[in-house]
């Protein structure tokens, strides 16, 4: 696969991925998602950002299953990705990790 198909297969892969997370299936989610990150590694490298989009995903599955450190870490992680690839601070994506960055601090109140 080129790189430009193998970028739409790990989206399908993060959406398959998503689809197990909504159903609480996790274990699976995770599997899924950890398959499209080696894609996309394998692929594009770790600074492009569709790395940040599986990331993204790794790190709510994280946040819903209470490891806060684990997905602040990806969160800053899609946070450094963005800001090397030259994403303004009102970038949709940008914001998206601003809100779960401040999550993960609200939710780690909540979650005992």
């Amino acid at each position: 696969l080129d790189d430009e198909h193998s970028l739409d297969v790990a989206q399908t892969i993060i959406s398959i991925g998503v689809a197990h997370e909504n159903l609480g299936k996790t274990k699976e989610a995770m599997e899924y998602f950890q398959e499209a990150l080696a894609l996309v590694e394998n692929k594009v490298g770790c600074h492009h950002p569709m790395m940040a989009h599986v990331d993204y995903s790794i790190g709510n599955l994280l946040l819903r299953q209470c490891s806060f450190e684990e997905a602040q870490e990806k969160f800053e992680k899609c946070q450094h990705i963005y800001r090397l690839v030259g994403l303004e601070e009102n970038h949709p994506d940008v914001v998206n990790i601003h809100n779960s960055m401040e999550r993960v601090k609200r939710e780690e109140e909540l979650c005992v």
